[in-house]
């Protein structure tokens, strides 16, 4: 044989080795990627086709590229998907381009699987189609993770419903929606009530098939048309947000609902029967807010203070009213840390007197706030704000210190020997360090205990009893005394004051509104005189503002008197001067008459004394 023929022979055999090896390492890459391909020149009338169609459709690999055939092997469900661009007209080439690439995932029924079909096909200078490339990839895999992840990201594990970051945003679309198009919107929120409780009492697996069972509860009100949705905000905290339903189910229906189902107990798999009660606040689009972060807050807001005022099983609008009171106890909470900062509070000081020696007892400090303006901040109004915002704790730590260091001025001062009087929040008691924090300002300003006296309320015995009257009674231990101060105003009951380690009872001013008035609460002022001092308790009466009640509380022998008839609430600078004056009008039973005489009846609108 010809040398030169020789040598293109074993090229070609070369070259056809070369190729029979690329095609097996192609056939063997596409194998374990579980994909299936095949090729089609138009000009040159070749068809190919390859990797893993027995895998993928159960077939051979196809021989031909008749359409019918390929579109037949899995009953049309893939290849008549990408009918759209193997049609001659859609292969035309976009003007300036000379190939087009088009993916799509593709469900195959037959054996539930996912693929990706691709398909490449480029253009001559006429825009017809010179090549076609077709593959198809198995994404089962990845579809599956993709769902699950999915999931994750929109869906709360346990209810099944959105979660809360799925929820706004999808919220926050509807808002949109009904800013275009003027559409009602409504949201309604669901707080489960004594979650920790429940939580703790029947177990969190048990738990959380309750909250389960309510949340397939809700996803009954879903519509397809996610005209409704439904999501598990956080812990006990429900969402129903209804857009545009008409009057076939709005908030008041879905709440009627909820609490019609909520009168029957859940029957768990363990055949245990839970049930949930729950309070349900209503927010509408645009008058409650024009945001969902708006419409998810002025809600919340309700819930908070149905919770505050102990309601039950209870709903509540959001208006405008709501919505005034929401603002300005914001602007409260801003003004009280930015009071705390500047050092803005103040203390003032009123005096109390005993009725039998006309001897100054002491006095009580009372927390003042001067707003910018000059005018008082009334406590009954920023109090409560700062025990919900948390800012009571400093502000308590402030009334201490400052009382106490300036009971230490006095006694260097004027040798003053009196008792200082100081208000507790039930709040503070709680505080893991409130003992070691009195114990050591009594150390820190060289301070008999026995001259401080803290004053507390009832809710600081009712809320927490064991740990309040272990706390008070560590301070009485070590000589401090405790005065139970607004007796009347809460649960008032005798019963459980033998019980109380207290030193004094104040009797509320509203009983000395109405001592003279009424005969009534003079037959029970003086009962509980009585009964407090055979319990060994001392007793002063508040807002004694005239002669009268004087001569009532001097009457039926009440211990201590404090009220606007004998002393205003002072700035420290005005107290001290009266101790350093040594006035008559603090020494004794008959001074003590000439200043009630002195003062007349006068009375006083201003209820913080």
């Amino acid at each position: 044989m010809d040398e030169s023929l020789s040598f293109q022979v074993d090229l070609l055999k070369s070259q056809k080795e070369k190729l029979e090896k690329d095609n097996s390492i192609q056939s063997g890459l596409l194998g374990l990627t579980e994909s299936a391909w095949y090729y089609i020149n138009f000009k040159e009338s070749v068809f190919q086709a390859g990797g893993a169609w027995k895998e993928l459709f159960g077939v051979e690999v196809p021989v031909t590229p008749d359409r019918e055939y390929l579109s037949g092997l899995v009953d049309g469900a893939v290849l008549y998907a990408l009918d759209d661009i193997m049609e001659a007209e859609e292969l035309r080439s976009p003007e300036g381009t000379d190939e087009r690439v088009l993916s799509r995932e593709i469900q195959v029924s037959s054996n539930k699987k996912w693929l990706e079909g691709s398909v490449k096909v480029s253009y001559d200078e006429s825009s017809r189609p010179v090549e076609k490339y077709v593959c198809f990839k198995n994404i089962t895999r990845y579809k599956a993770q993709y769902d699950e992840l999915t999931y994750m990201a929109y869906y709360d594990e346990v209810t099944g419903l959105y979660n809360r970051n799925y929820f706004v945003q999808r919220l926050t679309n509807m808002v949109r929606r009904a800013g275009k198009t003027g559409a009602a919107l409504s949201l309604v929120m669901i707080e489960l009530l004594d979650y920790e409780k429940m939580k703790n009492s029947v177990g969190i697996i048990n738990y959380d098939e309750l909250l389960q069972s309510f949340g397939v509860f809700l996803q009954d009100f879903v519509s397809d048309d996610e005209r409704i949705i439904a999501g598990h905000l956080s812990a006990q905290f429900y969402a129903v947000a209804i857009y545009d339903s008409g009057l076939t189910l709005d908030s008041t229906e879905i709440i009627r609902l909820i609490r019609a189902r909520l009168k029957n107990p859940f029957v768990l798999s363990s055949g245990d029967e839970l049930s949930l009660a729950a309070n349900y606040s209503i927010a509408n689009y645009p008058e409650s807010g024009n945001s969902a972060f708006l419409l998810l807050e002025h809600n919340e807001f309700i819930l908070f203070s149905m919770a505050e005022k102990g309601l039950r099983n209870s709903y509540r609008v959001f208006d405008s009213c709501l919505m005034e009171s929401f603002m300005e106890n914001i602007t409260i909470e801003k003004k009280i840390e930015n009071a705390l900062r500047q050092k803005i509070f103040q203390l003032y000081y009123q005096p109390q007197y005993n009725i039998r020696t006309g001897k100054l007892r002491g006095c009580e400090a009372l927390i003042r706030w001067p707003d910018t303006d000059g005018v008082f901040v009334s406590p009954a109004q920023f109090i409560p704000i700062a025990e919900k915002s948390g800012a009571i704790y400093p502000i308590g730590r402030y009334v201490l210190e400052e009382s106490f260091s300036t009971y230490a001025r006095w006694k260097s001062a004027a040798g003053y020997d009196g008792i200082m009087s100081i208000n507790i929040s039930a709040l503070q008691i709680r505080k893991n360090n409130f003992v070691d924090t009195v114990l050591t300002l009594l150390k820190k300003y060289n301070l008999d205990p026995d001259n401080i006296e803290i004053e507390i309320t009832e809710t600081a015995f009712i809320e927490n009893t064991e740990e309040a009257i272990d706390r008070i009674g560590t301070l009485r231990g070590h000589g401090v005394r405790v005065a139970l101060d607004d007796f009347g105003t809460g649960y008032s009951s005798l019963s459980y004051l033998k019980n109380l380690p207290i030193d004094t009872l104040k009797i509320d001013k509203t009983f000395m509104d109405t001592v003279i008035s009424d005969n009534s609460t003079g037959i029970i002022t003086e009962s509980l005189v009585r009964m407090v001092q055979r319990l060994g308790l001392e007793t002063i009466a508040e807002g004694v503002e005239n002669r009268e009640q004087y001569e009532f509380l001097k009457k039926i022998q009440c211990d201590n008197i404090q009220g606007f008839l004998l002393g205003r609430p002072m700035p420290e600078e005005e107290f001290r001067k009266m101790i350093l004056s040594g006035s008559a009008a603090m020494d004794g039973q008959a001074e003590l008459l000439d200043r009630i005489a002195l003062s007349g009846d006068k009375r006083t609108m201003d209820s913080v004394g």
